[in-house]
Protein backbone atom coordinates (compact mmCIF):
# COMPACT_ATOMS: atom_id res chain seq x y z
CA UNK A 1 0.00 0.00 0.00
CA UNK A 2 2.72 2.48 1.01
CA UNK A 3 4.95 1.57 -1.92
CA UNK A 4 2.11 2.19 -4.39
CA UNK A 5 1.41 5.60 -2.86
CA UNK A 6 5.04 6.58 -2.91
CA UNK A 7 5.35 5.46 -6.52
CA UNK A 8 2.31 7.55 -7.51
CA UNK A 9 3.74 10.61 -5.76
CA UNK A 10 7.10 10.23 -7.47
CA UNK A 11 5.50 9.56 -10.86
CA UNK A 12 3.58 12.81 -10.47
CA UNK A 13 6.84 14.68 -9.85
CA UNK A 14 8.18 13.16 -13.08
CA UNK A 15 5.02 14.22 -14.95
CA UNK A 16 5.42 17.76 -13.60
CA UNK A 17 9.04 17.88 -14.85
CA UNK A 18 8.15 16.50 -18.29
CA UNK A 19 5.26 18.93 -18.52
CA UNK A 20 7.71 21.68 -17.69
CA UNK A 21 9.80 20.83 -20.70
CA UNK A 22 6.72 21.10 -22.89
CA UNK A 23 5.75 24.45 -21.41
CA UNK A 24 9.34 25.57 -21.92
CA UNK A 25 9.04 25.07 -25.69
CA UNK A 26 6.10 27.48 -25.80
CA UNK A 27 7.83 30.18 -23.84
CA UNK A 28 6.67 29.40 -20.27
CA UNK A 29 9.39 29.21 -17.66
CA UNK A 30 8.99 25.62 -16.48
CA UNK A 31 11.69 26.06 -13.85
CA UNK A 32 9.47 28.48 -11.96
CA UNK A 33 6.76 25.86 -11.53
CA UNK A 34 8.19 22.37 -11.77
CA UNK A 35 11.73 22.07 -10.42
CA UNK A 36 11.40 21.13 -6.77
CA UNK A 37 14.54 23.08 -5.84
CA UNK A 38 12.87 26.30 -7.01
CA UNK A 39 9.42 25.68 -5.52
CA UNK A 40 8.56 27.77 -2.49
CA UNK A 41 7.53 25.28 0.19
CA UNK A 42 6.02 26.39 3.49
CA UNK A 43 6.17 23.61 6.06
CA UNK A 44 4.37 25.73 8.63
CA UNK A 45 1.25 25.13 6.56
CA UNK A 46 1.74 21.38 6.08
CA UNK A 47 2.75 20.61 9.64
CA UNK A 48 5.67 18.52 8.32
CA UNK A 49 9.33 18.96 9.19
CA UNK A 50 10.52 18.66 5.57
CA UNK A 51 11.83 21.80 3.84
CA UNK A 52 11.46 20.73 0.20
CA UNK A 53 8.88 18.97 -1.95
CA UNK A 54 10.51 15.55 -2.29
CA UNK A 55 11.32 15.33 1.43
CA UNK A 56 7.72 16.27 2.19
CA UNK A 57 6.50 13.42 -0.02
CA UNK A 58 8.83 10.98 1.73
CA UNK A 59 7.75 12.21 5.16
CA UNK A 60 4.07 11.92 4.28
CA UNK A 61 4.70 8.41 3.01
CA UNK A 62 6.13 7.31 6.36
CA UNK A 63 3.03 8.65 8.14
CA UNK A 64 0.59 6.50 6.17
CA UNK A 65 -0.36 3.67 8.57
CA UNK A 66 -0.41 0.03 7.65
CA UNK A 67 -3.69 -1.81 7.97
CA UNK A 68 -3.63 -4.29 10.85
CA UNK A 69 -5.49 -7.58 11.01
CA UNK A 70 -6.58 -8.18 14.59
CA UNK A 71 -4.65 -11.45 14.79
CA UNK A 72 -1.47 -9.47 14.02
CA UNK A 73 -1.80 -7.68 17.35
CA UNK A 74 -0.72 -10.89 19.05
CA UNK A 75 2.74 -10.35 17.61
CA UNK A 76 3.17 -7.49 20.10
CA UNK A 77 2.96 -9.56 23.30
CA UNK A 78 4.92 -8.17 26.26
CA UNK A 79 6.02 -9.72 29.54
CA UNK A 80 6.45 -6.52 31.55
CA UNK A 81 5.13 -2.97 31.57
CA UNK A 82 2.00 -1.80 29.80
CA UNK A 83 0.82 -3.85 26.85
CA UNK A 84 -0.77 -7.05 25.57
CA UNK A 85 -0.19 -10.17 27.69
CA UNK A 86 -0.94 -13.81 27.02
CA UNK A 87 -3.50 -14.89 29.61
CA UNK A 88 -2.37 -17.46 32.17
CA UNK A 89 -5.86 -18.73 32.97
CA UNK A 90 -7.62 -19.32 29.64
CA UNK A 91 -5.81 -20.61 26.60
CA UNK A 92 -6.07 -18.41 23.54
CA UNK A 93 -6.98 -15.19 25.39
CA UNK A 94 -4.80 -12.08 25.50
CA UNK A 95 -5.36 -9.13 27.85
CA UNK A 96 -4.22 -5.53 27.75
CA UNK A 97 -2.70 -4.81 31.15
CA UNK A 98 -1.13 -1.86 32.94
CA UNK A 99 -1.71 1.82 33.58
CA UNK A 100 -2.17 3.03 29.99
CA UNK A 101 -1.50 0.49 27.20
CA UNK A 102 -2.15 1.32 23.54
CA UNK A 103 -5.60 -0.27 23.38
CA UNK A 104 -7.74 2.73 22.38
CA UNK A 105 -10.35 2.10 19.69
CA UNK A 106 -13.01 4.26 18.01
CA UNK A 107 -16.26 2.49 17.21
CA UNK A 108 -19.86 3.55 16.58
CA UNK A 109 -19.23 7.19 17.41
CA UNK A 110 -17.70 6.41 20.83
CA UNK A 111 -14.26 5.92 22.31
CA UNK A 112 -13.55 2.38 23.55
CA UNK A 113 -10.64 0.35 24.85
CA UNK A 114 -9.78 -3.24 24.02
CA UNK A 115 -10.05 -5.54 27.02
CA UNK A 116 -8.95 -8.77 25.36
CA UNK A 117 -8.38 -10.68 22.16
CA UNK A 118 -10.49 -13.82 22.39
CA UNK A 119 -9.66 -17.40 21.41
CA UNK A 120 -12.50 -17.37 18.83
CA UNK A 121 -11.03 -14.29 17.08
CA UNK A 122 -13.47 -11.73 18.52
CA UNK A 123 -12.32 -8.59 20.35
CA UNK A 124 -13.83 -7.68 23.70
CA UNK A 125 -14.04 -3.92 24.24
CA UNK A 126 -15.34 -1.56 26.93
CA UNK A 127 -16.65 1.97 26.39
CA UNK A 128 -14.12 4.45 27.69
CA UNK A 129 -16.68 6.54 29.53
CA UNK A 130 -19.71 6.24 31.78
CA UNK A 131 -22.89 6.26 29.66
CA UNK A 132 -25.20 6.86 32.63
CA UNK A 133 -25.86 5.87 36.22
CA UNK A 134 -28.41 3.20 36.87
CA UNK A 135 -29.69 0.47 39.12
CA UNK A 136 -28.59 -3.01 38.05
CA UNK A 137 -32.02 -4.57 38.49
CA UNK A 138 -35.32 -4.14 40.27
CA UNK A 139 -35.53 -5.52 43.79
CA UNK A 140 -37.59 -8.73 44.05
CA UNK A 141 -38.11 -9.76 47.70
CA UNK A 142 -37.47 -13.43 48.42
CA UNK A 143 -36.22 -13.95 44.87
CA UNK A 144 -32.64 -14.11 43.55
CA UNK A 145 -32.38 -11.02 41.36
CA UNK A 146 -28.60 -10.67 40.87
CA UNK A 147 -28.11 -13.18 38.02
CA UNK A 148 -27.47 -11.58 34.62
CA UNK A 149 -30.19 -12.74 32.21
CA UNK A 150 -32.82 -11.41 29.81
CA UNK A 151 -35.03 -10.12 32.68
CA UNK A 152 -32.40 -7.88 34.32
CA UNK A 153 -33.31 -4.21 33.89
CA UNK A 154 -29.80 -3.09 32.90
CA UNK A 155 -29.50 -5.97 30.42
CA UNK A 156 -32.81 -4.98 28.82
CA UNK A 157 -31.67 -1.36 28.49
CA UNK A 158 -28.26 -2.21 27.02
CA UNK A 159 -29.61 -4.72 24.49
CA UNK A 160 -32.50 -2.54 23.31
CA UNK A 161 -32.31 1.24 23.85
CA UNK A 162 -28.51 1.43 23.93
CA UNK A 163 -27.97 -1.14 21.16
CA UNK A 164 -30.40 0.67 18.87
CA UNK A 165 -28.25 3.81 19.00
CA UNK A 166 -25.79 2.07 16.66
CA UNK A 167 -26.12 2.19 12.87
CA UNK A 168 -27.02 -1.01 11.03
CA UNK A 169 -23.41 -1.24 9.81
CA UNK A 170 -22.02 -1.10 13.34
CA UNK A 171 -24.70 -3.44 14.70
CA UNK A 172 -23.48 -5.99 12.18
CA UNK A 173 -19.98 -5.82 13.72
CA UNK A 174 -21.23 -6.72 17.22
CA UNK A 175 -21.18 -10.45 17.91
CA UNK A 176 -23.95 -12.31 19.70
CA UNK A 177 -21.66 -13.89 22.27
CA UNK A 178 -21.46 -16.13 25.32
CA UNK A 179 -20.84 -14.27 28.61
CA UNK A 180 -19.61 -15.88 31.84
CA UNK A 181 -21.97 -14.73 34.59
CA UNK A 182 -21.28 -17.02 37.57
CA UNK A 183 -20.72 -15.49 41.00
CA UNK A 184 -18.54 -15.99 44.06
CA UNK A 185 -18.91 -15.26 47.78
CA UNK A 186 -18.51 -11.68 48.95
CA UNK A 187 -14.96 -10.66 49.87
CA UNK A 188 -13.47 -13.97 48.73
CA UNK A 189 -9.69 -14.00 48.99
CA UNK A 190 -9.27 -16.86 46.56
CA UNK A 191 -6.81 -17.11 43.72
CA UNK A 192 -7.65 -15.74 40.30
CA UNK A 193 -7.85 -19.19 38.74
CA UNK A 194 -10.74 -20.06 41.08
CA UNK A 195 -12.51 -16.79 40.25
CA UNK A 196 -12.30 -17.60 36.52
CA UNK A 197 -13.71 -21.07 37.20
CA UNK A 198 -16.54 -19.69 39.36
CA UNK A 199 -17.60 -17.24 36.65
CA UNK A 200 -18.03 -20.12 34.18
CA UNK A 201 -20.68 -21.82 36.33
CA UNK A 202 -23.37 -19.66 34.68
CA UNK A 203 -23.53 -18.22 31.16
CA UNK A 204 -25.70 -15.91 29.08
CA UNK A 205 -25.75 -15.22 25.34
CA UNK A 206 -26.30 -11.66 24.13
CA UNK A 207 -24.78 -8.66 22.40
CA UNK A 208 -24.16 -6.07 25.13
CA UNK A 209 -22.95 -6.76 28.65
CA UNK A 210 -20.58 -5.62 31.38
CA UNK A 211 -17.04 -6.33 32.55
CA UNK A 212 -16.58 -9.40 34.77
CA UNK A 213 -14.71 -9.46 38.07
CA UNK A 214 -11.88 -11.64 36.76
CA UNK A 215 -11.44 -9.42 33.69
CA UNK A 216 -11.03 -6.35 35.87
CA UNK A 217 -8.37 -8.19 37.87
CA UNK A 218 -6.64 -9.46 34.71
CA UNK A 219 -6.25 -5.96 33.25
CA UNK A 220 -4.18 -5.04 36.30
CA UNK A 221 -0.40 -5.21 36.01
CA UNK A 222 -0.37 -6.49 39.60
CA UNK A 223 -3.21 -8.97 39.12
CA UNK A 224 -2.10 -11.52 41.73
CA UNK A 225 -1.98 -8.95 44.52
CA UNK A 226 -5.34 -7.47 43.53
CA UNK A 227 -7.03 -10.88 43.25
CA UNK A 228 -5.88 -12.02 46.67
CA UNK A 229 -6.44 -8.64 48.33
CA UNK A 230 -9.59 -7.10 46.81
CA UNK A 231 -9.34 -4.10 49.14
CA UNK A 232 -5.79 -3.12 48.15
CA UNK A 233 -5.79 0.50 46.99
CA UNK A 234 -2.57 0.09 44.98
CA UNK A 235 -4.72 -1.59 42.32
CA UNK A 236 -6.07 1.82 41.25
CA UNK A 237 -2.83 3.12 39.73
CA UNK A 238 -1.92 -0.11 37.93
CA UNK A 239 -5.15 -0.71 36.00
CA UNK A 240 -6.12 1.22 32.86
CA UNK A 241 -9.85 0.56 33.52
CA UNK A 242 -9.80 3.26 36.19
CA UNK A 243 -6.27 4.76 36.27
CA UNK A 244 -6.05 8.45 35.36
CA UNK A 245 -9.80 8.72 34.83
CA UNK A 246 -12.28 10.99 36.57
CA UNK A 247 -15.03 8.39 36.75
CA UNK A 248 -18.07 7.95 38.91
CA UNK A 249 -17.34 6.48 42.34
CA UNK A 250 -18.59 3.00 41.43
CA UNK A 251 -18.94 0.92 38.25
CA UNK A 252 -21.22 -2.10 37.89
CA UNK A 253 -19.74 -5.51 37.03
CA UNK A 254 -21.63 -8.46 35.54
CA UNK A 255 -20.51 -10.80 38.35
CA UNK A 256 -23.02 -11.47 41.17
CA UNK A 257 -22.26 -12.15 44.83
CA UNK A 258 -23.19 -15.82 45.22
CA UNK A 259 -24.01 -15.77 48.95
CA UNK A 260 -26.31 -12.71 48.78
CA UNK A 261 -29.17 -12.98 46.33
CA UNK A 262 -29.54 -9.19 45.89
CA UNK A 263 -25.87 -8.08 45.63
CA UNK A 264 -23.57 -7.57 42.65
CA UNK A 265 -19.84 -6.84 42.54
CA UNK A 266 -18.79 -3.27 41.72
CA UNK A 267 -15.47 -1.47 41.24
CA UNK A 268 -14.83 1.32 43.71
CA UNK A 269 -12.92 3.60 41.34
CA UNK A 270 -11.52 5.98 43.93
CA UNK A 271 -9.72 3.14 45.69
CA UNK A 272 -9.34 0.65 42.84
CA UNK A 273 -10.77 -2.26 44.77
CA UNK A 274 -13.82 -4.52 44.53
CA UNK A 275 -16.84 -4.23 46.79
CA UNK A 276 -20.54 -4.98 46.25
CA UNK A 277 -23.90 -3.21 46.23
CA UNK A 278 -27.57 -4.03 46.18
CA UNK A 279 -29.06 -4.51 42.69
CA UNK A 280 -31.43 -1.58 43.20
CA UNK A 281 -28.94 0.66 45.00
CA UNK A 282 -29.20 4.27 43.86
CA UNK A 283 -28.59 7.61 45.48
CA UNK A 284 -27.74 11.04 44.13
CA UNK A 285 -24.66 11.20 46.34
CA UNK A 286 -23.09 7.89 45.37
CA UNK A 287 -24.36 6.63 42.05
CA UNK A 288 -23.17 3.54 40.22
CA UNK A 289 -22.04 3.99 36.63
CA UNK A 290 -22.50 1.83 33.54
CA UNK A 291 -19.71 1.11 31.02
CA UNK A 292 -21.02 -1.14 28.21
CA UNK A 293 -18.94 -4.04 26.94
CA UNK A 294 -19.30 -5.75 23.56
CA UNK A 295 -17.57 -8.44 21.51
CA UNK A 296 -16.64 -7.31 18.00
CA UNK A 297 -16.70 -9.97 15.29
CA UNK A 298 -13.53 -11.67 14.11
CA UNK A 299 -11.40 -10.93 11.03
CA UNK A 300 -11.64 -7.15 11.34
CA UNK A 301 -9.01 -4.87 9.82
CA UNK A 302 -7.84 -1.85 11.77
CA UNK A 303 -5.93 1.33 11.07
CA UNK A 304 -4.10 3.37 13.70
CA UNK A 305 -1.69 2.23 16.39
CA UNK A 306 -4.00 2.10 19.41
CA UNK A 307 -2.59 5.17 21.15
CA UNK A 308 -4.89 7.82 22.57
CA UNK A 309 -3.78 10.19 19.79
CA UNK A 310 -4.14 7.60 17.02
CA UNK A 311 -6.73 5.01 18.16
CA UNK A 312 -7.56 1.87 16.23
CA UNK A 313 -10.34 2.44 13.71
CA UNK A 314 -12.24 -0.38 11.99
CA UNK A 315 -11.83 -0.15 8.22
CA UNK A 316 -13.36 -3.48 7.18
Amino acid sequence: MKEKIKKVFKNRILIFILSGLVFGTIGVSAATYFKSIDVTYDNTESGLSANNVQSAIDELYTKIPDNTIVSDLKQNIVTSGDGLYEDEYEEGRYFYRGTDPNNYLYFGGFGWRIISLEADGTIKIIQNSIINNSTWNSYHPNTKDNQWNSTVDLNIYLNSTYYNMFSSVNKNLIANHLWNTGGLPYGSKINLSNIVTAEKTSTYTGKIGLLSLSEYLRTNSNQTLCANNPGNTSCKSTNWIIANNSLMSYIWLITPVSDYMHDVNVIYTQGGYITSDHVSYYSLEDRIGVRPVVYLKSNLKLSGNGSQENPFIIIS
